[in-house]
């Protein structure tokens, strides 16, 4: 045989073995570019190539067997093994004056969509003692975060696919979240930050639909949903594929979950 052409088949072969061998994710791109640069630090980790367009677009290649893993913001699926790497938790801020520790879903709904005879727009409306609160109109703040992230959560858990109000403002950084709250005490924030955005707030606890008890987003609320403002993420995964145990044991390691707070998802415990 050839020299050259021996050469050449072994170069082939050798790449062949080489793609094989990389373990592939597909999925949300949320985590990205944040998560490669974290992953391709790790020295322990078997090669690991990313393509993170869409939740949607990498399950479905995961599905078709186009991918050997997928990061997915949603619910799990059956039959498919997964870990929750965390959660997006939508906080919800009033100003620490503000007379009662609880909301209702139905009454962020009411507050926050386009008026109509159903709506809630005073505080007066919804407390039981408004002393001091008497037709202050109700301000609604939505801190969009990362990758707007934060609004389409809002849009998905609070408004439920019906249209917004016209009181309802769209902040893009931090400052101009904290120079909006300055303006108005009778706002309502809701954000992604675990840490309290500004001085002077307090949690509002959220009652879900067709419940009475008030639940705040505290640790286990948070893992068993009965916060109900909560949005997992999941790695799903196939057993067999190249490096997918290094890499689980990446995401579970607590130098991962404080990366993960910075980027404002609760890790899962």
């Amino acid at each position: 045989m050839n020299k050259g052409l021996f050469l050449f088949l072994l170069l082939l072969l050798c790449y062949s073995v080489t793609a094989q061998a990389d373990l592939l994710i597909r999925g949300s791109d949320y985590l990205s570019p944040w998560l490669e640069e974290y992953v391709h630090e790790q020295d322990d980790l078997a090669s690991i190539r990313f393509d993170l367009k869409g939740s949607e677009s990498g399950l479905s290649a995961f599905e078709k067997g186009y991918a050997d893993a997928c990061l997915y913001l949603g619910e799990t699926k059956e039959g498919v093994k997964s870990i929750v790497l965390g959660y997006l938790v939508l906080y919800t801020y009033v100003a620490e004056g503000y007379p009662q520790q609880s909301i209702s879903i139905e009454q962020l709904h009411r507050i926050t969509q386009k008026p109509t005879q159903n709506s809630i727009t005073r505080w007066e409306e919804i407390l039981e003692d408004s002393t001091g609160w008497e037709s202050k109109t109700i301000r609604v703040v939505v801190d969009t975060g990362y990758k707007a992230i934060g609004y389409s959560l809002f849009r998905k858990m609070i408004l439920g696919g019906a249209p917004e109000g016209a009181d309802v403002t769209k902040t893009l950084s931090s400052s101009e979240t904290k120079a909006k709250l300055i303006e108005d005490d009778a706002f309502l924030l809701f954000t992604l930050q675990r840490e309290f955005p500004s001085r002077g707030l307090k949690q509002l606890s959220v009652i879900n639909r067709g419940d009475i008890v008030p639940f705040p987003p505290a640790v286990d609320n948070i893992i068993y949903r009965d916060y109900p403002l909560v949005f997992p993420i999941h790695l799903f995964y196939k057993e067999s594929a190249p490096g997918i145990n290094q890499f689980i044991e990446v995401l579970h390691s607590e130098p991962f979950k404080e990366k993960l707070s910075q980027h404002d998802i609760f890790p899962n415990p």
